[in-house]
């Protein structure tokens, strides 16, 4: 599933206990789908937390004091907003300062503008894709010319389609798994051998396609290791939280100790040409 919406959903009507499925790396990570989550709903990449806690400490070693956040004014907001300023209060030396803004263009121009006037060094987007990316070029609009931070779950190909290469430019983006398109680990060349014999017309990967492919090593490699000489949804899981850490190459995955399986969290940014880097 995809979209905090969907899977709430399929939490609140109790689809995993009538169906004998196993729901391997929803998207995206809201911390309210993850805690207490369900035993048979598995997340590989890291979730918000993880994510807006990296990109705090992040802005702290930049050596940021005075941080802002723009939030939209839903659930996937409001709860980030929450972490973000839990995050910095843990934080020696670092204040933050949230606006708060609805999703229609008016709305989101006079919060960008907002922002714009409280001097600070760096700011932090959160909400849904769309929204981010919104925000982003909003900010970059009302003369926003410090550093902007999303989640993981904006591609920068919206970001640059929105607010243009240069409203691109430096914006970070918190990456939930290795540079796809990196040559340093196993990982890679594993990934992109398997996409060029499946893929031979794709040139250029993304995180979404090294997220599918750790999750079917994830899947298989839990296939392979089942007792049951017919794998059901039930020892399926028991599996997965019982074969321990899995190290894919450089990227390492463990259920052992609750359904989610990473919190790798890096941080790539949007380079002049508008690719990502890492």
């Amino acid at each position: 599933p995809i979209g905090s919406a969907a899977i709430k959903r399929m939490l609140d009507d109790k689809l995993l206990d009538a169906a004998p499925v196993v729901v391997m790396n929803a998207v995206p990570g809201a911390e309210s789908l993850r805690t207490p989550g369900h035993a048979k709903l598995f997340h590989i990449r890291a979730g918000d937390k993880q994510q807006i806690e990296k990109i705090v400490s992040h802005t702290r070693t930049l050596g940021m004091a005075r941080l802002s956040a723009l939030y939209q004014d839903l659930p996937i907001g409001t709860s980030g907003m929450a972490m973000a300023q839990e995050a910095a209060k843990a934080t020696q030396g670092l204040t933050l300062q949230g606006t708060k803004s609805a999703t229609d263009a008016a709305a989101l121009d006079a919060a960008a503008q907002q922002v714009a006037k409280q001097d600070a060094q760096g700011v932090l987007v959160l909400g849904a894709p769309r929204f981010m990316a919104e925000g982003v070029a909003a900010l970059r609009k009302a003369g926003v010319r410090q550093s902007i931070f999303v989640l993981s779950y904006v591609p920068a190909g919206l970001i640059v389609k929105l607010a243009g290469v240069e409203g691109a430019r430096g914006v970070g983006i918190a990456q939930t798994y290795p540079n796809p398109n990196g040559k340093t680990l196993p990982l890679h060349r594993e990934f992109q051998a398997a996409m060029k014999e499946a893929f031979p017309a794709v040139q250029e990967y993304t995180s979404f396609h090294l997220e599918g492919y750790l999750s079917a090593r994830t899947v298989g490699e839990a296939l392979k290791r089942s007792k049951d000489a017919n794998p059901g949804a039930a020892s399926l899981a028991a599996t997965l939280t019982s074969m321990g850490e899995i190290d894919f190459g450089g990227f390492r995955v463990d259920f052992s100790k609750g359904n989610v399986g990473s919190r790798f969290v890096d941080i790539g940014v949007i380079g002049s040409d508008g690719r990502l880097r890492y």
